[in-house]
């Protein structure tokens, strides 16, 4: 019995560039059904993430990400926090206000560890640190900027999910717009912690 290898088709591979850094994005559109529109997200080699839409055989639309943080030019901040800075506005991209205030609500934690509170729950760091700015007023100075956001600071700690120990507010009830204004809130204080920058 013989039988014969079909040659393989060379691939089909579309070029556009990223509107931020101008770095190349190759899109691979060999198997794409020519009369339907397919959209797919795609990032160039800097992590910079574009909505491609592609009939035809042709780019038809190039809709770029427009929600991006900076926090990887801020040279200091830990690696953990850039990673749930950048989770969370994923969150914000992707309309997902709940997932995205577990986020906050897990860096606010983070920051406050970083501070040197590290009792259990994120409410009583809070308290700790509260308390230390008003017994220790060097290092309310040192931290005047986060002592200024306490309040927000206390509404993402009362933000939990129903168990045993359920706290003020469902995180589940969270607006968009209320999860934005956290992550605002927590980055900003992050960044003028960490405020050394890289050089453009």
């Amino acid at each position: 019995m013989s039988y014969q290898i079909q040659p393989q088709l060379p691939r089909r591979i579309l070029q556009t560039n990223c509107g931020k850094c101008n770095a190349d994005i190759y899109i691979d559109v060999t198997d794409f059904e020519p009369n339907m529109t397919i959209t797919n997200n795609y990032r160039c080699r800097n992590g910079h993430e574009v909505t491609v839409s592609v009939r035809n055989g042709r780019i038809i639309l190039i809709t770029p990400l427009a929600i991006e943080s900076d926090i990887d030019d801020y040279t200091d901040v830990p690696l953990q926090m850039k990673i749930l800075i950048k989770e969370a506005y994923k969150c914000s991209v992707a309309d997902a206000p709940v997932a995205g205030a577990c986020v906050i609500r897990r860096l606010l934690d983070e920051l406050l560890y970083e501070l040197g509170f590290t009792r259990s729950y994120l409410g009583r760091k809070i308290t700790a640190f509260e308390t230390r700015c008003n017994n220790d007023q060097n290092f309310r100075t040192r931290h005047d900027t986060l002592f200024r956001r306490l309040e927000v600071f206390r509404t993402i700690a009362k933000l939990s999910s129903y168990h045993a120990h359920a706290q003020e507010r469902p995180i589940v009830d969270v607006i968009k717009s209320e999860f934005e204004e956290y992550l605002h809130v927590v980055e900003g204080a992050i960044k003028e912690k960490w405020p050394n920058r890289r050089n453009p």
